[in-house]
């Protein structure tokens, strides 16, 4: 839910941040510990190649630690129009952006995005009560796709619409009638 807010997103990815002087303090920085975003230098061993930590696609989102979780790294990246979420808990601080790229890497290799509606598709009509037209056709408001694992054939997904039989008046464009 929180990469659906764009400020969140700018924060998440944002490398340097700037904290202007004030009357107490200097020109301070902010530094974002994500290395997926920035570290080219840092080189791990993975699948018999050495790598740089910096990821391919990343949009965030937040390293962590506490005594009881170990480190943590919740990790987003965006690829051929399909982003992911990897959550690493009680990781070895030495492995914690490698197990992330394992975790990403696996998805972005085994599963992809199916559009299964798409926006302003006719989705049926409405009848109704005590307005001034009988009826009112309906689309749908937003395209919406599913993941799939890449052996799942899209052909088995079935999409229903389900609308009311009726609806008392008046109707607003843009009006939620079904789902």
């Amino acid at each position: 839910e929180a990469m659906s807010n764009d400020m969140f997103r700018s924060i998440v990815t944002t490398y340097k941040y700037t904290l202007p002087a004030t009357n107490k303090q200097p020109e301070r920085y902010l530094y974002n510990g994500n290395r997926l975003l920035f570290d080219e230098n840092t080189k791990v061993m993975y699948n018999g190649s050495m790598i740089s930590l910096k990821y391919e696609g990343v949009t965030g989102i937040k390293t962590g630690y506490t005594n009881a979780a170990g480190s943590c790294l919740i990790s987003s990246a965006k690829r051929n129009g399909i982003e992911l979420i990897a959550v690493v808990l009680q990781s070895d601080p030495n492995n914690l952006f490698l197990d992330s790229i394992k975790l990403l890497d696996y998805g972005f290799a085994n599963y992809t995005d199916v559009e299964v509606v798409q926006k302003d598709t006719p989705a049926g009509t409405v009848a109704i009560r005590g307005g001034t037209l009988d009826f009112v056709k309906t689309v749908i408001s937003k395209s919406a796709s599913v993941t799939l694992p890449l052996e799942i054939s899209p052909d088995l997904i079935r999409t229903e619409i389900e609308l009311p039989e009726e609806l008392d008046a008046p109707i607003e464009k843009g009006q939620k009638v079904g789902v």
